[in-house]
């Protein structure tokens, strides 16, 4: 998503770019070796709270963060030749700029991937807790691949793209696992292998749809019908309430929301039902029954088992692990 941000003149920047240190050496301390491919940094109170987990194999490595800033974080990242990097968030927003001054921002459960270091400033928001998976992967392990052979592989300069259900239970599994033995080494090549060829295939499918062969009055009213389903996610529009409200049939209106947004409306509205039921878990202390109430869930059973088809864990164990 391309947006304008606010202000970030007179701001200091921390130049990663030609040196040795990341940004977790420069933000945070280490605290704790979990395992041979594991280490814990917690984050230096000058910058906020929290902590990074870095997985490191060979020169495959993973980092996972939570991280709650004091106040916008500006830096000029470390160059990376030679590397894929994919960058996940689960909450919060990470802005990427590039040299031609091209903001791009990377919002909650979406992905982003870059082959070329291209970015001349990365900013985090302090005003959200920062939940990612950032992956640097050496392309000598996708040689074999085309699409990876050289840098003209990928055209574009960043690909964003949003976390599906697949992609979102593989991220689910790196972080739980700790990779102590050399099998958890290989699964976890494995995973993120899948997780490339899943960004790959939802960017191929993205870049065939054509939505020019869907005519403005009709993207304008899909366009409607998706803020109506954000704006009021208390309520369960039927799919007959949604095309009397867009002025098609209902059939038209399924088939056209699916081939423009990817899913059908009852998936869209599960889905954001759910990703705001994540967000109040996190970072509210509302009870259970009361989050469900406001995502149109009566019953706390029957929200408690969509939960988990989604996350794979109920809202109570979710937030236990917060």
């Amino acid at each position: 998503m391309i947006k304008k941000r606010r202000d970030s003149e007179n701001v200091p920047i921390l130049d990663l770019k030609n040196g040795q240190e990341s940004l977790a050496s420069r933000i945070s301390r280490k605290s704790s070796s979990i395992s041979t491919n594991k280490e814990e940094f917690e984050i230096h109170p000058d910058f906020g709270t929290g902590n990074i987990l870095r997985l490191k194999t060979g020169r495959l490595c993973v980092n996972i963060s939570k991280i709650h800033l004091t106040k916008d974080l500006h830096f000029l990242p470390k160059e990376t030749p030679g590397f894929l990097q994919l960058f996940f968030i689960l909450s919060g927003e990470k802005i990427f700029r590039t040299a031609n001054n091209q903001e791009y921002s990377l919002e909650s459960m979406q992905a982003c991937m870059i082959q070329k270091t291209f970015e001349k400033e990365v900013r985090i928001l302090a005003d959200k807790i920062l939940k990612e998976i950032q992956i640097a992967v050496p392309l000598d392990y996708l040689k074999d691949y085309d699409v990876f052979k050289n840098e003209a592989g990928i055209e574009e300069e960043i690909i964003l793209l949003p976390i599906h259900e697949q992609a979102f239970s593989i991220l689910e599994d790196i972080q739980e696992n700790d990779f102590r033995e050399q099998a958890d080494v290989i699964l976890l090549r494995a995973r993120i292998l899948e997780l490339i060829a899943i960004l790959l295939k939802t960017h191929t499918k993205n870049a065939s749809n054509d939505l020019s062969a869907t005519p403005d009055h009709i993207l304008k009213k899909l366009s409607h019908i998706k803020k109506t389903i954000l704006s009021n996610l208390r309520t369960n529009f039927s799919l007959e309430d949604l095309a009397m409200e867009s002025g098609l049939n209902a059939h038209t209106l399924n088939n056209e929301f699916k081939r423009v947004f990817g899913c059908s409306i009852n998936e869209f509205s599960i889905s954001q039902k759910m990703e705001k039921a994540r967000q109040d878990l996190e970072n509210t202390n509302k009870m259970i029954y009361q989050i469900a109430e406001e995502v149109g869930y009566k019953n706390a059973t029957h929200f408690s088992a969509a939960f988990k088809r989604k996350y794979r864990c109920t809202p109570r164990q979710f937030r236990n692990r917060l």
